[in-house]
């Protein structure tokens, strides 16, 4: 009980200082550099279907992105995205508690010490102050090095979490994704033919008016060292490119390392299931 309470303590802390909201405005080029979205539906479990593009298919290296809006932003940005699913729980009257999130690696080719930062920035956003907000969670066209990747990237992803991340290599998508959704759901860069994370909101998080940009002071994001090394070029060309290693070197995080319901539920076509 008395963790609870130290962890409640800190996030209300937190939510104080850091001041997040569904309705601040950001740089709207982040929408072309890292497209983002609510779907509007749900999945067979009822947890909000949330999609993200990091890098937006090849067209702004994670490394770049981080590069061009800093860490504390994109910490704050972030934030956004999960204020606005917690707003639309709350007008849902609760119906819907979770969030199945779909994130696509189509083209992202490296692994640089700014994606790490990156990682850890969005993990410490999520763990710390919204644990109960996921349901699931679909990378999909994940690339062969992100096989290895995903030892130091999972350093900052707790166990609990890890258990509801589901890989999918380009091409296998939908067969996995339809045991949990309907197939008319699945997006459209996972192979399905939906294009609503992109309707409901035009690829934006948070507000498209300036005057609710944030004011305050930006603060650090744990991440402090990879911010260094932006800025100083360090790391720029400390890559792990695809193809570099050999498929039996690493463990392979492919669907498998899973079962696709999340460990809570057990989806199923006919509807939601009991015990979220």
């Amino acid at each position: 009980m008395n963790k609870v309470v130290e962890m409640l303590d800190k996030h209300l802390k937190w939510r104080e200082e850091f001041q997040p909201s569904a309705e601040e405005f950001y740089p709207q080029t982040i929408k072309d550099d890292y497209p983002a979205g609510y779907t509007g539906t749900t999945d067979y479990d009822e947890n909000l279907i949330y999609c993200e593009r990091p890098s937006n298919a090849g067209k702004c290296h994670p490394s770049e992105f981080v590069r061009k809006y800093t860490l504390p932003v994109i910490a704050r940005w972030h934030a956004s995205g999960m204020e606005m699913g917690i707003q639309r729980m709350r007008n849902s009257d609760y119906a819907h508690k979770r969030v199945c999130y779909v994130v696509d690696l189509l083209n992202v080719k490296a692994l640089t010490r700014p994606m790490i930062g990156f990682a850890q920035t969005l993990a410490s956003v999520e763990q710390d102050n919204y644990p109960e907000n996921l349901g699931r969670v679909f990378i999909v066209n994940c690339p062969t090095f992100f096989r290895w990747a995903w030892k130091l990237i999972k350093i900052f992803v707790d166990a609990r979490t890890n258990k509801k991340i589901h890989f999918m290599a380009p091409g296998s998508a939908v067969k996995g994704m339809k045991e949990v959704m309907p197939e008319e759901e699945i997006p459209n860069f996972c192979g399905g033919t939906s294009n609503k994370w992109m309707e409901t909101n035009g690829g934006i998080l948070g507000s498209t008016d300036p005057s609710k940009a944030y004011k305050g002071e930006l603060k650090n994001t744990g991440a402090e060292e990879f911010e260094k090394d932006i800025e100083s070029g360090e790391g720029e060309f400390e890559t792990i490119p695809e193809g570099d290693f050999p498929s039996d070197s690493v463990e392979d995080p492919s669907p498998g390392t899973s079962t696709v319901g999340s460990p809570n539920t057990t989806a199923s076509p006919n509807g939601p299931s009991e015990g979220k």
